[in-house]
């Protein structure tokens, strides 16, 4: 692949525009930083998935990371642990994405029209992603989607051939990482569908649909982590256009925020010391010595399974009080130690074990699969008879 001088000249051409492109289609970069920054925060905190971060909607919190795409992100929090530098990690994201693209449209293409008209097809494509990326807001998710576009076209070619269990597994893992990675994947996959249905209709064999819809049904469960709560738990936030910086506004707050948080609690009744306040990604937690009855309200919208526990024992959380929806809990007399934390609901913790589940399946369905391991499987099965 290497000794094709225009694949080179090509790749070349595509790590320049990738800072290009970093440099003057992300002149508002800072979405991009703060989220990997966010990002960073839940691994370092063992927030796996990333559920909830606090330095998002003017630091009052948000659950941004179940709505929106995460996979560039997760990627970019990877760098930014190795490199601690956040421009780096954002040049990486698109780097990645842009090369990629080049390289999987120049295996797909090749198969069809050579190795020449493959590259300036590769070329055509990434300036084409250009003009596509340039006219939307959420650069970033849409440039590792189009990374993976040619990716599932690649993976479905290599099915149609050859209806392997590697062929339907790779088909699943690419739909998979177009899902993760762009909330334009439903359409994409859509059209696909309906691609295939064509096919079959043509040559009277749906048997080639149904294996394609269940690698769609796999990729669903890989990514259930993500697709599960963006879906049924949409109703938890507000339903805004994709260049507001509030997209993903709970409905508990009845306002946005017109300005950021400049303190992480307030006292609003009562007399009462906060001292040793720690706060994490999706916990938070202080001791106070109370000498009359206080009302305590924190700087953080609440979300569902939002918990906060006095000495212990749960305690009621109001948080309809207010516009904004913050968490008020109220505090008697004495020495108190209080914690707080977001837990998962039920949907949230049964796609994650779904997740879990199939990427353990897949990866010992794939590795059955293997020449050396099938070998030493029908050698032990003969010895056992």
């Amino acid at each position: 692949m290497f000794k094709n001088k225009f694949f080179l000249m090509g790749l070349i051409l595509m790590v320049s525009l990738s800072f290009f492109l970093y440099v003057v289609f992300l002149t508002n970069q800072e979405p991009y930083l703060t989220r990997i920054y966010e990002m960073d925060r839940c691994f370092k905190d063992g927030q796996i998935p990333c559920r909830w971060v606090p330095g998002l909607e003017n630091f009052y919190g948000s659950p941004i990371f179940n709505y929106l795409p995460p996979l560039p992100y997760y990627f970019g929090g990877l760098v930014f642990l190795i490199t601690q530098s956040l421009t780096a990690s954002v040049k990486l994201v698109l780097l990645v994405s842009m090369v990629g693209s080049y390289i999987l449209i120049y295996f797909l293409t090749k198969i069809f029209l050579g190795r020449f008209k493959a590259n300036l097809s590769a070329i055509f494509y990434i300036f084409l992603s250009f003009l596509v990326i340039f006219y939307s807001y959420e650069k970033v998710g849409l440039a590792w989607g189009l990374m993976f576009a040619p990716l599932i076209i690649l993976s479905l070619n290599l099915f149609l051939q050859k209806r392997k269990i590697q062929n339907f597994l790779f088909s699943a893992i690419s739909l998979s990482l177009l899902v993760l990675s762009t909330d334009t994947a439903i359409s994409f996959i859509g059209l696909i569908l309906l691609w295939i249905f064509y096919k079959c209709i043509r040559i009277k064999d749906f048997t080639f649909f149904l294996l394609y819809l269940s690698s769609i049904l796999l990729a669903f469960l890989l990514s259930a982590f993500y697709i599960f709560p963006a879906i049924l738990e949409r109703n938890l936030v507000y339903s805004t256009s994709s260049n507001d910086p509030f997209r993903y506004l709970p409905t508990s707050a009845a306002e946005k925020p017109q300005k950021a948080a400049d303190s992480k609690y307030q006292i609003l009744t009562g007399d009462s010391d906060v001292f040793n306040f720690k706060q994490g990604t999706n916990w938070q937690g202080f001791e106070t010595n109370t000498r009359t009855h206080t009302i305590i309200r924190l700087s953080q919208f609440y979300f569902p399974q939002w918990k906060i526990f006095i000495d212990g024992k749960e305690t009621q959380v109001e948080y309809k009080n207010n516009s904004l929806g913050l968490m008020t809990i109220i505090l008697g007399k004495g020495k108190h130690i209080v914690e707080g934390r977001l837990f998962d609901t039920p949907i949230r913790s049964i796609s994650n074990v779904v997740t879990g589940v199939s990427v353990i399946l897949t990866l010992l369905l794939w590795i059955i699969q293997l020449k050396g391991v099938r070998y030493w499987i029908n050698y032990y099965r003969k010895r056992v008879n």
